[in-house]
């Protein structure tokens, strides 16, 4: 699975953290990222909307992630999902989170089962 994380904040860097020892994952993007994603996966330095569904297409993303608001106030849910390409915000509001709780819960427990059994 071919991930784009978008942001550059402690949240994307932790999160980016977990995931990168899942073996499901085989790439991993961040736009724009910081430091610490740069050491996790490749950092690219898009913001545009049009840039980052182009990127997404060409890189074959499997999932896009966003950390902050501003891109989706800008429109980007509406551009990924025109172009079918799946998608999830990390968003304030409690029902958006839910869903991203429960997505990334699942995601992750295959790892967490591991870790408990050794």
């Amino acid at each position: 699975m071919r991930i784009l994380i978008i942001g550059e904040g402690g949240r994307e860097s932790a999160l980016a953290a977990k995931l990168q020892n899942d073996p499901r994952i085989s790439k991993m993007f961040f736009a724009n990222g910081n430091a610490t994603t740069d050491v996790i996966g490749k950092n690219v330095h898009l913001s545009e909307i049009k840039e980052l569904r182009d990127f997404a297409i060409k890189e074959k993303v499997d999932l896009t992630i966003v950390g902050p608001e501003a891109p989706l106030v800008a429109g980007l849910k509406d551009e990924f999902k025109n172009t079918i390409l799946k998608f999830s915000a990390l968003l304030r509001k409690w029902q958006a989170w839910k869903e991203v709780r429960l997505f990334l819960r699942n995601l992750c427990r295959p790892m967490i089962s591991k870790q408990l059994k050794r």
